[in-house]
């Protein structure tokens, strides 16, 4: 697989003075990991925001401008300012190729589902992503989910459905809710007041034989009036 490259520098300038690095275009960092010393670093923001808007999935990358050898390392957390989405820190986890390793990888949603398209439900998914355990050279970048397989409102798509490349094994529970399509609530209204008029419809309805007119009661008089003249 291909991996991304990303240039960084060692950084000495700690705590409060970082202000004055992002004043000047220069994003702090930090490289951490298992069995790995504490490594400060700096990227140039401009071509950060560019990596990052290449790369917005879990990916391998080669980090270079160190110690003259690249670090294999990914994207651990990204610290943003909530009010304007610049970055302010960003973590990298350094990793081993002979070693597995866990991550979360986003789930990319493709296709339409036609129980919402077509039949006006509401799209619903549950998760974003999942977490995997996998060799960093095996590691996706995204993991597709089919939306497509929402035909109707009983379907539904979970974690055992999705498949991963060779070498990834899928950590999630298998039996946890993915995407599904929801009836709308007005949607929900309309079917429950269409059964109750067919359900009072049906009650109303008169009973199969049953005449519209009662019939009077024969009491038997006239036939023995008629016996009696007879005689």
């Amino acid at each position: 697989m291909a991996v991304a490259e990303l240039r960084v520098a060692s950084r000495s300038v700690m705590g409060k003075k970082v202000k004055a690095l992002r004043r000047q275009g220069v994003i702090p960092g930090t490289i951490s990991g298992h069995g790995v010393e504490p490594t400060q670093v700096q990227v140039d923001e401009h071509e950060l925001d560019k990596f990052l808007a290449r790369h917005r999935g879990m990916e391998l990358i080669s980090l270079s401008g160190l110690d003259g050898q690249p670090r294999s390392v990914v994207v651990r957390t990204v610290d943003r300012v909530p009010t304007s989405g610049r970055v302010q820190h960003i973590e990298f986890q350094q990793v081993s190729q002979r070693e597995k390793m866990h991550a979360d990888i986003p789930l990319q949603f493709t296709g339409t589902a036609p129980a919402a398209t077509r039949d006006g439900g509401t799209l619903l998914t549950a998760l974003n992503h999942v977490r995997v355990e996998c060799l960093p050279a095996d590691l996706p970048p995204t993991i597709a989910v089919d939306l497509g397989a929402l035909a109707d409102f009983e379907a539904a798509i979970h974690v055992s459905d999705i498949e991963v490349p060779s070498g990834v094994t899928i950590m999630t529970p298998a039996d946890e809710l993915i995407a599904k399509v929801i009836e709308s609530r007005i949607q929900a209204e309309v079917a429950e007041e269409q059964a109750e008029a067919a359900a009072a419809a049906e009650t109303a309805a008169p009973a199969e034989g049953a005449t519209s007119e009662a019939e009077p009661a024969s009491t038997g008089s006239g036939s023995a009036a008629e016996g009696e003249a007879e005689s």
